[in-house]
């Protein structure tokens, strides 16, 4: 197969990597709101309490890796 142009093969990269950068900042938002209701719900204790504690930490794991995959997005943008 030939190879495209570099300027159209550019151009569908950077549309393909804007698209991924606005999913990902769309995730972001939707993991910070569910990880600041999860901190405002009741906490309970015991087994409850640990499920919760879980949860959260799950949470705080997602939105730092949504902040992170963002900032790898922009970087791979400003090389272009």
């Amino acid at each position: 197969a030939a190879a495209a142009p570099s300027g159209r093969t550019n151009s569908g990269r950077r549309m393909i990597l804007e698209q991924e950068l606005a999913n990902e900042r769309r995730a972001l938002a939707t993991a910070q709101r569910a990880l600041t209701e999860s901190r405002t719900m009741p906490k309970g204790d015991g087994a409850a309490y640990q499920a919760h504690q879980a949860r959260v930490s799950s949470l705080q794991s997602d939105v730092l890796d949504r902040q992170q995959n963002i900032q790898a997005l922009q970087r791979e943008l400003s090389r272009m």
